[in-house]
């Protein structure tokens, strides 16, 4: 294989393994509490490995999420689209780009977004 197909082999397999790296180690679990010590063990463990530089560590950082169920039925007596529900959801809490405005070289989005203030998730709930 030439250089060439060499180096689009290597970043093929960084693009499918997510990974820039010869050797990576993946743990998989859904509690990062536990997952981050047990990658610092391996960490020291390949420390020790003759040969093995520069070992990272990279820690997932847990991001609280919301699950929002629209009820259709509901959604369906008040004469509401439950897309049109789930786009105005996604625009008050995400925002929504209106537009690019130029300063010089550099560009900046123009965002809206619905500002709620003490919105308590509790009282969204039902």
């Amino acid at each position: 294989m030439n250089d060439i197909g060499k180096f689009i082999a290597h970043r093929f397999d960084e693009v499918q393994s997510g990974v820039r790296a010869q050797v990576a180690i993946k743990i998989f679990g859904d509690k990062l509490p536990t997952l981050f010590p047990f990658g610092q063990k391996i960490r020291t463990i390949l420390q020790d490995v003759l040969g093995a530089v520069d070992i990272n560590l990279e820690q997932k950082i847990s991001v609280p999420q919301v699950n929002i169920r629209i009820d259709r039925n509901r959604a369906a007596r008040c004469g509401i689209n439950v897309g049109t529900i789930a786009e105005d959801i996604q625009t008050s809490l995400n925002g929504e780009t209106l537009s690019t405005v130029l300063e010089g070289r550099r560009n900046f989005e123009l965002l809206t977004c619905a500002l709620v203030r003490g919105l308590q998730l509790n009282s969204i709930l039902d």
